[in-house]
């Protein structure tokens, strides 16, 4: 709920990079081989956590440019975005 609503986004999406991390480690054998065509046991409903992983590392990489954060409503916009405003681009 926290990675939702964007609170404390500076300890929550390490930890949801950690713990997607630990999920894709542990059915590890499914996403390689989804079909069970070389490796027992695999099921392709496992297939998507290498998605979510893909997805957290970019959610953790375009922090800075969210702006309907929670956390990023309370630190005003960043140093970037008000450079662009003053230049008019």
């Amino acid at each position: 709920m926290l990675v939702i609503v964007g609170f404390a986004r500076r300890w929550i999406y390490p930890l949801q990079i950690l713990l997607n991390g630990a999920s894709l480690l542990a059915v590890s054998a499914s996403v390689i081989d989804p079909l069970g065509w070389f490796l027992e046991g695999t099921n392709a409903l496992f297939y998507p956590s290498l998605i979510i992983f893909a997805g957290s590392l970019v959610v953790m990489a375009f922090r800075e440019e969210d702006r309907l954060a929670l956390d990023a409503r309370q630190q005003g916009l960043p140093a970037s975005w008000v450079a662009r405003r003053n230049c008019g681009s």
